[in-house]
């Protein structure tokens, strides 16, 4: 949610291991970072704000910019910031899920990355024809 603290973030996340539930956690720059080359550096301070929490955990990518758009990031944009998030990660149990406007257009160009996990499907899960589409993707993805 916006205007969240770390704090916040980690009570949360937290609260949610303590009760037995795995926590999703969304991680993703807002488009002017993006644009200064900053991506990566708001991507890390995210995830080391929860350093002791994410091998409990499920990544989502969540570019801001491409939420609820039509642009999602371009598949070299995905693969650059899922390897970098695996990178931070060092441990490959984690999932990391893509979750920036992704539909049945772009998603087996998008699954096909070995470091993307899954998909974190918000407007097409909506659509009931586009939501079975992405799951027949996904079912012929690696995962």
């Amino acid at each position: 949610q916006a205007g969240e603290t770390d704090d916040i973030i980690r009570n949360k996340v937290g609260m949610l291991l303590d009760n037995d539930i795995t926590p999703i956690l969304c991680c993703g720059e807002n488009r002017y970072d993006r644009e200064k080359g900053h991506e990566h550096d708001v991507i890390t301070d995210q995830l080391d704000n929860l350093d002791n929490y994410l091998s409990h955990m499920v990544i989502a990518y969540e570019p801001v910019w491409a939420i609820g758009g039509n642009t999602a990031a371009s598949l070299r944009q995905i693969q650059d910031m899922h390897a970098h998030i695996r990178k931070i990660l060092s441990y490959n149990n984690v999932p990391i899920l893509y979750g920036g406007s992704c539909n049945p257009i772009n998603a087996t160009e998008i699954f096909s990355d070995p470091n993307v996990d899954g998909g974190l499907i918000g407007r097409a899960s909506l659509i009931p024809d586009q939501f079975i589409k992405l799951i027949d993707i996904a079912k012929l993805a690696k995962f």
